[in-house]
């Protein structure tokens, strides 16, 4: 077995701070009614800052010091889009409190090319990520954990990369037993976990427990130990708070980032495609203001949504300073999987015509961009329609034009012609090319029409799509214009 701990010690601060900043930050809970720090980052302590001074203190020691109280949900919000990632190397992964991530990979190794080069990719995926990540892996959950604890301890990097084969050298106090147990162990004059596992388990269980005992085998691997599994949610929903407001819409696209990454990781997951998302900016005094992102074909890459998110802040106003930001999918379609092959151009293609019409609706909005189609009626005026741009034809459902000698330009309405020895006048007498093409329907709809059209010609050269109208004493009318 080889487990993997990914272990975030600073999550509390973090959700606060997804951005460099130079301002002190602390997080705050109140405990016997007394506001205590919990979490200061490097500016905090640098002031002098301690954890388990008090807040009155700690405002005394920073002038700009800025106090979040401590988010438990936004936490495990946060854990839980850290073990979406995880999602990537392995379906087996566990969310073991307080801030740790586990991942079952041993069937992984070989797909990745041995235990090294997993090690290599699990750690570079997540140095992307604006999180303190300490990373350990061993042969059970627990002392992947708890190996994870140790590096922590012993090393102020900001990412660490620790194998080792077990947690023997791991202090005690990193164990998960009671303050008593653990008060008893240290006057026995136990260190690390090494030399206690060499204790007869039988005078362990004597002293602290048969509870105890299987804590140890556990950890060591001489008991079954499974986690539970973390499911990945049904729907995506994602939010950033900021330690600084922001007040211009281009500082908002480092964190939007972040959050269409995350939102990526998750749709790679469940193997789907989003079909639209919002985000949703969060000002001052409880304001907000929501970008619709509809997409015209579903989609799954970061890069493509954060381009149609520059496009539409690019209008925005912002009204108070920006606070935090949410971003929430609900819809999604199948990913599709695409083998390459020698004709993948006409994919390619396609994918572009998506992406043109994407940007378009992002520039100039939904209500200004449509596409057209074709419906199952021979009358020329009635034989398309509005529809959604990029929309294709259901299955089953497709048919072509009924002519190939039908003009682009239609006008709005027949306009009525002269005529001069039976032939029609637009100017000067037009020339017939071909026809007649009778188009006789419509009674369904009190609308019918009864017309013979023709490709006609102007002397200067002009292409004209004409038809005589049998209904009204074979009046004739100009209905397009060819390019």
């Amino acid at each position: 077995m080889l487990w993997a701990c990914l272990y975030l010690p600073q999550v509390p601060l973090e959700i606060y701070q997804q951005h460099d900043t130079a301002k002190a930050l602390v997080i705050e809970e109140t405990l016997r009614n007394r506001r205590l720090v919990t979490y200061a980052n490097t500016e905090a302590c640098a002031a002098g800052i301690l954890i388990g001074t008090t807040i009155p203190t700690a405002l005394s020691l920073a002038n700009d010091l800025v106090v979040k109280e401590r988010n438990n949900k936004r936490e495990q919000e946060t854990l839980a889009g850290l073990a979406t990632l995880g999602h990537q190397f392995t379906p087996q992964v566990s969310i073991k409190p307080p801030f740790s991530i586990l991942l079952e990979l041993s069937g992984s190794v070989r797909l990745f090319g041995g235990e090294q080069a997993l090690q290599i990719a699990l750690e570079k995926a997540f140095t992307r990520t604006t999180h303190k990540v300490h990373l350990a892996f061993c042969k059970t959950p627990l002392s992947s954990q708890l190996l994870a604890r140790y590096k922590a301890e012993h090393s102020n990097e900001t990412r660490t990369f620790f194998t080792l084969p077990d947690a023997n050298p791991c202090g005690i106090h990193l164990l998960d037993i009671s303050d008593k147990q653990l008060t008893q162990l240290d006057g026995m004059g136990f260190s690390t976990l090494g030399e206690l596992l060499q204790l007869p388990k039988d005078s362990l269980a004597k002293r602290f427990g048969e509870n105890f005992v299987m804590y140890l085998d556990r950890l060591t691997g001489s008991r079954n130990d499974p986690q539970p599994a973390f499911k990945l949610p049904p729907h995506f929903n994602q939010r950033i708070d900021f330690v600084e407001e922001l007040i211009h819409t281009d500082a908002l696209l480092f964190p939007i980032n972040r959050l269409t990454s995350t939102l990526e990781d998750y749709l790679l997951a469940r193997q789907l495609c989003a079909k639209s998302f919002i985000i949703t900016l969060h000002e001052r005094f409880k304001n907000s203001q929501s970008l619709v992102i509809q997409l015209a074909q579903p989609h799954c890459e970061a890069a493509h949504f954060i381009k149609l998110i520059r496009y539409q802040l690019s209008k925005v106003t912002l009204n108070q300073p920006v606070i935090g930001l949410q971003l929430k999918a609900r819809h999604f379609a199948p990913l599709k999987q695409q083998s390459p092959d020698l004709f993948a151009d006409k994919y390619r293609s396609n994918n572009d015509r998506f992406a043109l019409i994407d940007s378009l609706k992002a520039r100039l909005g939904n209500q200004n961009v449509w596409g057209l189609s074709l419906t199952q009626d021979h009358r020329p005026e009635k034989s398309w329609q509005v529809s959604m741009p990029g929309n294709m034809p259901e299955k089953g459902t497709t048919f072509t034009h009924p002519s190939s000698q039908r003009p682009i330009w239609l006008l709005r309405s027949p306009k009525k012609l002269t005529i001069k020895k039976g032939l029609p006048v637009y100017g000067e007498t037009l020339h017939l090319l071909k026809g007649p093409e009778r188009i006789e329907t419509g009674w369904w709809d009190l609308s019918r029409v009864n017309r013979d059209y023709y490709v006609a010609q102007h002397p200067n050269g002009t292409g004209y799509w004409v038809y005589k109208d049998r209904n009204q004493q074979e009046q004739w009318f100009l209905h397009g214009i060819f390019g």
